[in-house]
């Protein structure tokens, strides 16, 4: 049985010297290649499931509309096989092409595999464990999975991307650091994180707008109109983020500080049922959750978990703003 060091070590078993990896990077090119073009195949088949739930389809329900949770749910999973579509295709054509911005780009989605991977597989495990129907069994046999798929997969990767062979192998081939290189990994990891909350909050569209604001839920045109400020202020962020301008720093700092805030104080008031409630789910959607162990708890440590991640994560790129100026 291999460890984890030595497994990595098999990628990077070859004479001292320049070791070329641009066999094993067009084959992981061609693997990313194939799941880009997959999920563009997938994407417009998935949108044959409104069909299904529409008047006159197999699973049709009283209160299946827009703002519905199964609408929802079918509209974010169209959206990601595209974005998935959309990241993996160019990205594993540029592994073929032996682009440099290729391993930029692959460092940073890991690391940000790695940090998102933690809070995700803790809420994920925590609704499993509490769920009627796990079991012993269940855990038993879900955990070795779960630990491959994290930390170890994305781990074997990072260190396969950072290894010199491979930073030499693009190199050889693309001379010139790419715009991508330009900023620091630890920025990059911190602006895909902050798309990420752009992605989610624009998926509470979907639900009646909810937004969380300091003790009171707002939804409708008043929480849309709130999750569109709260968008746009993201997507300044990025920009100036990725621009390495102070100013952004300190306004990305107080923007999570405030988002952790309002979060903490308004779920510190509205159970897990009281949300739902919030989203005006039709009645049907509603039984679905009534069954749920942890329907009337406060979800306020589990929301707050991954903006307090993120404030962390701010903290750790300050030294890159520092001296950064300020537009």
């Amino acid at each position: 049985m291999f460890t984890l060091s030595q497994t990595y070590d098999l990628l990077e078993s070859e004479a001292p010297g320049y070791a070329d990896r641009s066999r094993m990077l067009r084959i992981f090119g061609g693997a990313i290649l194939l799941l880009g073009i997959t999920a563009a195949f997938i994407g417009p088949l998935e949108v044959q499931a409104f069909y299904l739930f529409i008047e006159g389809g197999p699973f049709h329900y009283e209160g299946f509309r827009f703002g519905s949770f199964v609408f929802a749910y079918i509209t974010a999973q169209t959206a990601g096989y595209y974005a998935i579509a959309a990241v993996c295709i160019p990205l594993g054509y540029a592994h073929l092409k032996l682009q440099r911005w290729a391993g930029a780009a692959m460092l940073t989605l890991l690391w940000f595999w790695m940090l998102a991977g933690f809070p995700l597989t803790v809420i994920l495990y925590l609704m499993f464990l509490t769920s009627k129907a796990t079991s012993i069994a269940g855990v038993v046999l879900t955990l070795p999975l779960n630990v491959v798929l994290y930390p170890v997969l994305p781990w074997l990767l990072i260190r396969f991307y950072q290894g010199r062979a491979v930073q030499q192998t693009f190199a050889r081939s693309s001379p010139a650091p790419s715009w991508l290189e330009r900023i620091p990994l630890r920025v990059r990891v911190v602006c895909v994180i902050l798309m990420l909350y752009i992605v989610a909050l624009y998926s509470l569209v979907l639900v009646n707008g909810v937004f969380p604001w300091f003790g009171v839920m707002l939804t409708g045109t008043t929480g849309i109109l709130a999750l569109d400020v709260a968008m746009l202020a993201l997507a300044g962020l990025i920009w100036g983020l990725a621009h390495r301008f102070a100013l952004a720093w300190w306004l990305a700092l107080l923007d999570f500080g405030l988002m952790t805030l309002s979060t903490l104080i308004t779920f510190s008031r509205y159970t897990y049922r009281e949300t739902l409630a919030a989203m005006a789910l039709p009645p049907h959607e509603m039984e679905w959750f009534q069954d749920i162990p942890f329907i009337d708890w406060y979800p306020a440590p589990v929301v707050s978990g991954p903006l307090l991640v993120t404030l962390v994560c701010l903290l750790a790129i300050r030294r890159y703003f520092s001296g950064a100026h300020v537009p």
